[in-house]
């Protein structure tokens, strides 16, 4: 077996037990684990027991486990406007998701310097009343700035909620969708399409790719560098996710790939941005936004092939976009059903309707706010406002429909475990078909010697 796929599942197991168990004997059992798995792995490679370990240490030090009522933190916070989620505790992690409440602050990222009153726990996460002794407004980089500048000025002659969509799936703040947006967008099963993810870093790379072989004569790895540049850009450049870094990872591996005449495999890809995310930001597992985001690829590369063999032998694209589409929500129903309360019955529908049209304007998004940096941008906003107006009547009819999505609130210990327990049967597979594959090859050997 791939070194990195045993990396990811020691890192994973690590993970969740500081999720589930008490700190220490996380800490104990972890090791025990990290031990074990490479004394009775074949494969004795030094990163398969240095690797865990240096993660594990990270952890320990990097999460904040250990605050009260009563002390002074400094709070890294970004604020929504009715709450503002916890980032960081004096410059450490949260083991859980974690918020406190700022009166009368504008939406971003602000530095709190507070004193503890209360800590409450509701739904899994973790409430702060805290007492504000100094509070401090982040300053967005440059290249957010100008991304910002560039956005207003081309958004000013466009309605409400159109600039708010713009800004969530083109700039990454989807905070701004009004909460009427995000119940429509949840109910109809199209959440996904307002976050900043594969979809959106895969357009970005077409789009600077035609233009590039349009433009320039370049040579191909020339160009590839040239795109991993502006996608670096572009990244920088807008309000970073769990699901936003994974895609953006996964795209720089398959440039990287391109550069050095290397093969790319999604699978690989995905384990590799999984386990470089956590290493960056081991807290990030928390996020249901990191779950959702990894979950639906997982569901692409391992779910949705071996359900397409159970039932379908043909080759119609529209019906294998149907089946991957089922496959997708069925694999995140336990998430869904363990942080929204809600199962996606008909959402299927909406998916292969909408989809097209919303990939309609978020392609013409980019390239009105491409436009834009030499000031044309308003060539392209009568297609863009047509593509939209489209958009919104598709949303509010899908909506009016009954049983797209019914309320299901559910806490069971199986929901919690369901995808640990996945991983391990998977881990176990996968195991077990390499040793035996490794077996078959050593007879085969042994034979022809």
């Amino acid at each position: 077996m791939e070194i990195i796929y045993i990396i990811a599942f020691e890192i994973s197991l690590i993970l969740f037990g500081f999720m589930f168990l008490p700190f220490n004997l996380c800490i104990i059992l972890s090791s025990i684990f990290i031990v074990g798995l490479y004394i009775f792995n074949s494969n004795k490679n030094i990163f398969l027991i240095l690797l865990p370990f240096l993660f594990l240490l990270r952890a320990i030090f990097i999460f904040d486990h250990s605050i009260k009522m009563g002390d002074i933190k400094e709070f890294q916070v970004f604020n929504y406007g009715t709450v503002s989620k916890i980032e960081k505790i004096d410059t450490r992690y949260p083991l859980k998701n974690s918020y406190l409440s700022l009166s009368n602050c504008k939406e971003g990222e602000y530095l709190v310097v507070a004193e503890v009153k209360n800590i409450s726990k509701k739904y899994n996460n973790l409430y702060y009343e805290v007492d504000v002794l100094k509070l401090e407004s982040v300053v967005p980089n440059r290249v957010q700035q100008y991304f910002q500048e560039r956005s207003s000025s081309l958004l000013k002659n466009f309605d409400y909620d159109f600039r708010r969509m713009f800004q969530a799936v083109i700039l990454g703040e989807n905070y701004r969708l009004s909460r009427e947006m995000r119940a429509k967008f949840n109910y109809i099963g199209i959440s996904h399409l307002m976050a900043l993810s594969g979809f959106h870093i895969t357009l970005v790379i077409s789009l600077f790719s035609s233009l590039l072989s349009f433009k320039l004569p370049l040579k191909k790895r020339e160009r590839n560098m040239l795109l991993l540049v502006l996608l670096t850009i572009y990244y920088l450049g807008v309000q970073h996710s769990p699901s936003l870094n994974r895609a953006y990872i996964m795209g720089a591996i398959y440039l990287l790939g391109k550069i050095f005449n290397e093969n790319t495999e999604l699978a690989k890809s995905l384990v590799f941005s999984y386990v470089l995310s956590l290493i960056i930001n081991p807290a990030s597992i928390f996020s249901i936004s990191f779950q959702l985001s990894y979950g639906a690829v997982l569901a692409i590369v391992g779910f949705f092939p071996w359900i397409k063999t159970k039932i379908y032998k043909g080759k119609s694209k529209f019906i294998e976009g149907i089946i991957l589409t089922l496959s997708i929500q069925l694999f995140l129903t336990p998430l869904l059903i363990k942080n929204f309360g809600v199962i996606q019955v008909l959402s299927f529908i909406s998916n292969i309707f909408i989809l097209p049209i919303g990939s309609i304007v978020i392609s013409l998004s980019f390239i009105a706010l491409l436009l834009e940096n030499i000031y044309l941008g308003s060539l392209v906003v009568p297609l863009l406002n047509f593509a939209y107006y489209i958009f919104s009547r598709a949303v509010n009819l899908f909506y009016s429909i009954p049983l797209m999505s019914i309320e299901y609130k559910d806490d069971s210990i199986f929901l919690t475990l369901f995808y640990p327990i996945f991983l391990v049967i998977v881990f176990i597979l996968k195991f077990r078909k390499d040793s035996t594959k490794n077996e078959k090859i050593f007879k085969r050997t042994k034979i022809s010697q």
